[in-house]
């Protein structure tokens, strides 16, 4: 059995989502949605 790093594993899974998701058309308006998420500490 051959054993994988963290790094390897999340490269891996990148790599697999950049595949599935290339069909995927993005949201104009999402990038303004999400910078209201970020959360400001101060």
């Amino acid at each position: 059995m051959t054993k994988t790093s963290n790094p390897d594993n999340w490269n891996h899974f990148a790599s697999y989502l950049k595949q599935e998701l290339a069909a995927v058309s993005l949201w104009p308006d999402f990038p303004p949605f999400a910078e209201t998420t970020l959360v400001n500490p101060h």
